[in-house]
């Protein structure tokens, strides 16, 4: 006599197959909930027309501080360009009247400055170039945004070599940079040294020699990142990895951590440099801080554009599972305004915030260095999983399960 047959068995597997397909689909449409590519589109030519609405006349963006401005708002319509199959100073392209006068704009307010004899004069021609703004005080932030986006254009002109000479002469001793060049004030700090060195980062795709410069950055990433341990801590709790502001133990935060891992990238680190993998350490613990310092939420733009300068750079799509585009992106696109700007940052007003809100919706960074290829290793393209096509085939294999099962 034929024993009964267990029909419990396959019951229990079927369960499990079904709380599988149901876990996997509900993944799938938790990822779907961050901003799509059409709502980044969008997003972006909304805030592109209202960037290129608030030039003026004479080429400038802004009522002060307006070379950092123009600055950054070329480097935003260059970078479109050619986004759309236009180089920023095609006469065909879109922008091409709006950049063309902005990088007028920036020779009108450039400042010269003889070296003849200098070994900083890496051409040759006796200048060095630097910008400055109304109270003369921001002088490394106003030069290293204008080198950015006369770089970033295409001109051929001396002026983007004779910028990078100015910032080689003027390089502290510590390896970084400070507000503006002072013999009685020679130490300097991750924020200034930021935007030096994404211009200088700029120039060397250009085509200019910056080498002189890569020592003492060197250094000076090696000082400024704060140390694993108690070395470093400064009675903060938890600072290692960080970047501080003009000690490694001062000012620790993700704004000035993502400065960090751009500034090692130009110097040779990888993203798996151990100095980078303390730094995205450091930025993974305070991902989900709810304020805007050390962290980045709720809207803290220039933080969110600096943390993606560096992990672009360097090519690091994730941290610790954090897809960090995704969920910088829909903050970006849910929290913009209806006229097609970004609501003021802490550290700059509404135009200030659209721009880095911008460059950090189209990773806007200069060209990272090229990876080496490991020939033996083929790379192929895994596209991305539907979540109904998925959700269709397990489907189908529970029914054959259940038609084998249930015979």
């Amino acid at each position: 006599m034929k024993s009964k047959r267990n029909t419990r068995e396959p019951f229990v597997a079927i369960l499990l197959v079904l709380i599988m397909v149901l876990s996997v689909f509900s993944a799938m449409c938790t990822s779907a909930s961050a901003a799509t590519e059409d709502e980044i589109e969008a997003s972006i030519n909304l805030g592109v027309a209202w960037l290129v609405d608030q030039q003026n006349p004479d080429g400038s963006w802004g009522v002060d501080y307006t070379v950092a401005r123009t600055g950054f708002a070329l480097v935003k319509l260059e970078d479109r360009s050619r986004e759309l199959g236009y180089e920023p100073l095609d006469p065909a392209g879109p922008y091409y009247s709006n950049i063309s006068i902005g990088l007028a704009y920036l020779e009108t307010q450039k400042i010269n400055e003889n070296i003849l004899g200098d070994p900083a004069d890496k051409n040759t021609n006796g200048n060095a170039v630097h910008f400055t703004d109304e109270g003369g005080f921001h002088e490394t932030y106003s030069t290293g945004i204008a080198l950015m986006a006369i770089a970033n254009s295409g001109m051929v002109t001396d002026d983007v070599q004779d910028i990078v000479d100015w910032f080689i002469k003027y390089q502290n001793p510590d390896g970084g940079w400070i507000y503006y060049p002072d013999e009685f004030w020679p130490n300097s700090d991750n924020s200034n040294t930021g935007y030096a060195v994404l211009g200088l980062a700029y120039a060397e795709a250009y085509g200019a020699d910056i080498e002189d410069v890569k020592p003492g950055l060197n250094s000076w990433v090696d000082y400024i990142q704060n140390d694993p341990g108690v070395a470093d801590d400064g009675g903060e709790d938890d600072p290692d990895g960080g970047s501080g502001y003009v000690s490694p133990d001062n000012w620790v935060n993700i704004l000035k951590t993502g400065n960090l891992i751009f500034e090692a990238g130009l110097v040779g680190d990888t993203a798996d440099s151990q100095r980078v993998l303390n730094a995205v350490d450091y930025i993974v613990r305070h991902w989900d801080d709810l304020n805007s310092d050390p962290g980045w939420r709720p809207n803290h733009y220039q933080s969110m554009y600096a943390t993606m300068k560096g992990l672009e750079y360097l090519q690091i799509d994730e941290i610790d599972g954090i897809d960090w585009f995704d969920e910088f992106s829909t903050v970006i696109v849910d929290t913009q305004n209806g006229d097609g700007s970004w609501p003021v940052d802490i550290w700059g007003d509404s135009m200030l915030s659209t721009v880095w809100a911008l460059l950090t919706l189209e990773k806007v960074t200069p060209p990272p260095p090229i990876p080496s290829i490991d020939i033996g290793e083929p790379n192929f393209e895994v596209p991305t999983a539907n979540p109904f096509l998925t959700a269709g085939v397990l489907g189908i294999a529970i029914v054959l399960f259940l038609r084998r099962e249930l015979k």
